[in-house]
């Protein structure tokens, strides 16, 4: 048996080398599979959808927030992973009582980076996990950067929401050279916010993510009447939130993005 601490401080004791996954996490699940894992993913949520063309081969076994015991059991994992902020405390309790239950704690991008490794450590790729990384380093080492402008990021529409502190959306908007007005906001991480409040934070830009909440045309020109003389900027939610195996892609997606940002600038 190997034992491990998780990203809780807990002590994890699994199989030496685990043969049957489930993974309650998205970015996971797809950086599972991006370390040649395919065989070994036996469950996964409904909304850990990459790499497409590979998920269809693990059993969905409910959505992030709630899971289907029974049908976990079934398929006798000998190893759980999951996230602190996908996976309700509860959820998390109820299963660690009877399976091996592995809780990553992912807030910024030197923790998203540890988690292939120890994912590549867990399952006997360390070399894959390594490559993943460097590859990471490589792209995330050229991004141009912005001079610190003032940068709200919204996930959600009636009410905003937007990331404040200890998400890993703002640890990538620090990556890009943004500043999140929200990082000293009184409610962490995901805190709801007015247009009124928003005028107050003199931003430079603000962001509407793609996901969770699909932000159109139609909502950008409401925001626009409220927050005049406001860039406002559609991005890729999937580029800011999802860590691990995406973040070679959020690399070269953050380069285009701040290039395209600083010529309308100009």
């Amino acid at each position: 048996m190997k034992e491990m601490l998780d990203g809780m401080e807990r002590k994890v004791c699994f199989s030496n080398t685990p043969r049957r996954i489930i993974s309650l996490c998205p970015s996971i699940t797809e950086t599972l599979y991006e370390l040649g894992l395919d065989d070994l993913v036996v469950g996964r949520t409904s909304y850990c959808i990459h790499p497409e063309e590979k998920v269809k081969g693990a059993t969905v076994i409910g959505g992030t927030k709630q899971v289907d015991v029974n049908l976990i059991r079934e398929l006798k994992p000998d190893l759980i992973v999951t996230d602190k902020e996908e996976t309700p405390k509860e959820v998390a309790e109820a299963l660690m009582e009877e399976f091996p239950l592995f809780i990553f704690d992912v807030q910024n991008y030197n923790h998203a980076l540890k988690m292939i490794d120890v994912l590549g450590e867990i399952t006997n790729q360390e070399e894959k996990a390594k490559s993943m990384v460097s590859s990471i380093e490589e792209e995330f080492a050229f991004l141009p950067g912005v001079d610190n402008n003032r940068v709200a990021y919204l996930i959600w529409r009636k009410p905003y929401m937007a990331a404040a502190k200890n998400t890993f959306i703002s640890a990538m908007l620090d990556k890009c050279g943004f500043y999140n007005v929200l990082l000293d906001h009184k409610e962490e991480r995901y805190p709801a916010v007015t247009a009124e409040e928003l005028r107050e934070l003199d931003l430079d830009y603000l962001f509407l993510s793609t996901e969770p909440f699909p932000f159109s045309e139609e909502h950008k020109n409401e925001l626009k009447s409220e927050l005049p003389g406001v860039n406002i900027v559609f991005v890729d939610g999937q580029s800011f939130s999802w860590y691990g195996a995406k973040m070679e892609k959020a690399g070269r997606y953050f380069r285009s993005m701040i290039e395209t940002i600083k010529r309308a600038d100009l």
